[in-house]
Order: C-alpha cells, then structure tokens, then sequence
C-alpha cells in the first residue's frame, strides 16, 4: 500500500513539475491545510511573473471553486510586495488543476486552464498591476463578497423584509447597485421629486448616514429615486428597430421596506475607506472611496459570485448569467474564425455591430467583450485608442466617451446581466 503524501511532500511534488521556475519563496498561510509559494524564473535574462503554488490537505478540494480560490490567494499574497502571480497551481491527495488568475488573460475573472504557459511563453502575459489600485481593489472585492452574502441573510433570516424568496432579494440587491451607480458617477445637482412632490438632491438621500438618521422617511425617498431613474437616458439600450429599452420594467419598483436593510446595504457599498495604491500609499483626492474607484471588471465579479452563491435555480441561473467557462469556450471558437476572415476584421470596427455586441448580455458585461476583443491583435491598439466611443454610441448613453472607462461600467455588471437587457436582443 503506497504511503499517504504529508503536505510538505505533495507540495515539493508540485514544485518539481515547475523545475524550469528556479526562483522560490514560500508564503504563511493561516490555514494548517495549505502550503503554498511562487516560483519564477528567467528568460533571456528578463524575470518572468510568478506562479503561485498551493499544496492542500485531503478533504479542501473545495477551495478550488473560483471564488474560494480568488480569496484564499488574496490572503496569501496579502503581504507580498512585488508583482503577484498571474497562474496558479492547486493541488490535493487526488487532484490537479491550474488556474488563471484574476483575469490576466483577458477573461473577466479567475478561471480553470489547461495548463500553466512554459517558462519561454508566460511573460506573453500582462502583469497584474498595471492598475495603481489593484490590491486596494482586490480587497474590496473580497470585503464586498462577504458583506453582500450577510446582507443576504439578513433579509432572509433576522430582518425580513417585503420579498418572497432568496432570488427577490438578489434582485433588490441589483436595484440598489443601480442607483449607487447613479450617486458616483453624477454630481451632486442630480436630483428628483419624492412622493411629497419635493425636489430631493439624490447624493444627500441615497447615504447610509441618512437612512440611519431618518428611517422610513428615507425608505420612501429612496423608492422616489428608483422611480425617477429607472428609465433615465443613460441607461436605456436603442434596439435595431427603434425600440428603447429601460434596464428595468415600468412596472418594477424597489421592494425592500425595512430601514435597517437598506442601511445594512448602503454601508457596504459605500464605506470603502481610503483608496490605496498598490504600495499600500493614500491617494490624494481619494480619502473617501466609492465603487467606481474599483478596478477592472471586480465588481462584476463580486456580483457573479453573490448570484451563484445564493440563487435557486427555479427558472436556471442561466437567465442571469452564462458560465466562465462556457463563455471562453464561445469566445474562443468565435474569435477562431473572425481572425481568419478578412470582411468580417472589417465589419467588427463598425458601429454597428457593437450596437448588437454590447447590446447583448448574454456573454456578461461590455468590459467583457472589450477584453475579449483585445485577443485580436490587429484590434488591440485600436481598442486602447478608440474603443469606448462607439460603445458609447451603441448604448445610446450620454457619457463623455472619456468618462466612460472600464471601471465606470464595472457597477453596470449587474444591470446588464438583468434579464430585461437580454430579452430585446
């Protein structure tokens, strides 16, 4: 009978897999069921980006879920200082699996992968931190997931509310990111009429600090605002027939009633602390942090997983969201073809057909299919350069082209995952 790998064992096994790596340092895990480390190497005398190496007791195959992977290599890169890995290595009694991390590869997040690229080939990848605020934004990531799935248990279990199930609470949840997108991303002369037929100044009533101080008052203003901004132009998609489609039906309104839930909510969206850079430094102009200093695609990743974690699958989760995998199994195929299709190169730089692209939600949000596009070189700089103009255009929004960044449409991922935006398509 073969003897049973004590943990140092299985993770020197996994090292020895990585030998071309000759670069080690091991990193302090909390959990006496892990045993990780990077490796990295050299190339024509170039440093490679790491590999992140986990080695795992017999029975914790389950920290392989995405999500769980995402957070346990948080904690442990937590204090490394240098570029952090863009591959990783999990490994227990009977299983093997590589990963790519946190959307290196211009997926929307972390991901199962064949293999780890060869010591020649993985500097192909982009580092991580191009991002000045990516581990400030990895934080946030991880502090919103756990808010997200208490405030869900909180509507369901201590302070129920006005929902019938689980799945009624993920949609309040998308009601309430849709008008903090609104605070962040419009100034502070928004405004709108409550049920008084007062004029209210949105950022003012729309704050944990206010709900806490005026209840119910708040509750009801808070509603108002919904009203008043559900069909708001900057969200309203233009189908080829003229049809203009709202991200929530006329007959859609906020459900929730109870003062201390959206207080509960509100904090957790919006008490972000100070916005770091990845040098741990205060950003000026930054000592109050909101979602849209959030970065890449995180939030919509933060949301992906809160909607995997607790819908019940009545009429399938596929109404809402499609699979990593599957995606990039769709991408992949598409993107196979199109390359090798002269007119088609053509027809993707027209208006269009990002009208039809990024009208579609299907494959998740637009900053999805920017990334995906990104993997045609031919379009790569024409991306950086021009991309969010005509996105702008096809989504009839009213944003600058400049101001619409990849991180402003982040808050957008659970709008555009809502069914509505997908059924005019």
């Amino acid at each position: 009978m073969a003897t049973e790998q004590t943990l140092d064992q299985r993770y020197q096994a996994i090292r020895t897999k990585y030998s071309d790596y000759t670069e080690h340092t091991p990193l302090n895990s909390d959990h006496d069921f892990v045993k990780a480390g990077l490796v990295w190497g050299e190339d024509q005398g170039n440093q490679t980006p790491s590999v992140l190496l986990i080695a795992l007791e017999p029975g914790h195959w389950d920290t392989s879920r995405e999500d769980k992977l995402d957070q346990l290599a948080y904690e442990l890169l937590a204090s490394v200082s240098g570029d952090w890995p863009v591959f990783a290595h999990l490994q227990d009694d009977k299983n093997s699996r590589c990963y790519s991390l946190f959307g290196v590869d211009g997926s929307d997040g972390t991901h199962s992968v064949d293999e780890v690229p060869s010591i020649e080939l993985i500097r192909n990848y982009e580092k991580l931190e191009k991002d000045p605020t990516f581990r400030w934004s990895m934080r946030i990531y991880t502090r919103l997931m756990h808010r997200f799935d208490a405030f869900h248990e909180q509507v369901f279990q201590t302070v129920k509310d006005r929902v019938n199930d689980k799945n009624d609470i993920i949609e309040e949840v998308a009601k309430l990111l849709f008008l903090e997108t609104f605070r962040v991303h419009h100034g502070d002369e928004l405004s709108f009429t409550d049920h008084e037929g007062k004029t209210q100044r949105f950022r003012e009533v729309f704050d944990h600090h206010y709900v806490a101080k005026h209840g119910a008052k708040a509750v009801e203003q808070i509603k108002a605002a919904f009203e008043a901004f559900k069909a708001h132009e900057d969200y309203v998609v233009v189908s080829d027939d003229g049809t203009r489609n709202a991200i929530f039906p006329s007959d859609s309104h906020l459900r929730l009633t109870q003062p201390e839930n959206y207080r509960t909510l509100l904090e957790a969206m919006q008490d972000l602390g100070s916005v770091t850079d990845n040098q741990g430094r205060m950003i000026a102009g930054k000592e109050v942090g909101t979602l849209a200093d959030v970065a890449g695609d995180l939030l919509g990743r933060v949301f992906d997983v809160f909607l995997r974690a607790n819908f019940e699958s009545k009429g399938g989760l596929g109404v809402y969201l499609t699979p990593n995998p599957v995606k990039q199994a769709m991408l992949e195929i598409a993107m196979h073809d199109i390359q090798q299709d002269n007119a088609i190169m053509e027809r993707l730089t027209a208006e269009a057909v990002w009208k039809r692209i990024f009208a579609e939600s299907a494959l998740g949000t637009p900053l999805h299919h920017s990334r995906s596009l990104n993997g045609i070189p031919i379009l790569g700089t024409w991306l950086h350069q021009a991309a969010w103009e005509p996105i702008c255009a096809a989504l009839q929004l009213k944003n600058e082209p400049q101001r619409l960044t990849p991180a402003q449409i982040s808050p957008l991922a659970s709008c555009f995952s809502h069914p509505r935006c997908a059924s005019h398509v």
